[in-house]
């Protein structure tokens, strides 16, 4: 596991970004852990999408759940991979669900509050396993380095889910 959190990176996307939540070694030794911050960003360098801007490959690639849509729900989730050091991706997994009710929200007034409990939690895994799916397809990145040898780095990427009315 990595042992320690040594850089918070975010990229601005539009309403996407892609950060570094911890970088480092997934494996029992973590690489960084001697080095400052100083020499990280110096020495390492971030994996990078192979498939060029990620927010035009999510326009394209994310299907919005149906229900979700249909019944006006809108949210975020950030989903978390392992950049390997042949640039292939592992250890997916989706956090962080938010789902928006404001735009359904006399629809929602109707339901219990068990039911809306319910209603967002089915929404937000349904926003979940689409984060995880859309990021599959992306396959191969450009690695991540550290002295120009690759190493494997976890980083993190919300999601929104939103469209315009």
């Amino acid at each position: 596991m990595i042992n320690r959190i040594l850089l918070l990176f975010f990229l601005f996307l539009g309403t996407h970004g892609v950060y570094a939540q911890e970088i480092g070694s997934v494996e029992d030794e973590d690489p960084f852990k001697d080095l400052t911050m100083e020499e990280m960003k110096e020495r390492a360098v971030f994996p990078s999408f192979a498939g060029g801007d990620i927010k035009k490959f999510l326009k394209k690639n994310l299907i919005y759940p149906e229900e979700a849509r249909n019944n006006g729900f809108q949210g975020r989730v950030v989903v978390s991979f392992v950049v390997e050091k042949d640039g292939s991706l592992s250890q997916f997994s989706a956090h962080d669900c938010t789902v928006d009710v404001s735009q359904v929200i006399r629809k929602i007034r109707k339901l219990s509050p068990e039911q809306q409990h319910d209603l967002k939690e089915k929404v937000a895994l349904m926003f979940a396993k689409e984060g995880v799916r859309v990021l599959k397809q992306m396959k191969t990145w450009i690695p991540g380095t550290l002295d120009g040898s690759p190493v494997r780095i976890k980083l993190s990427l919300p999601i929104t889910f939103r469209f315009s009315w």
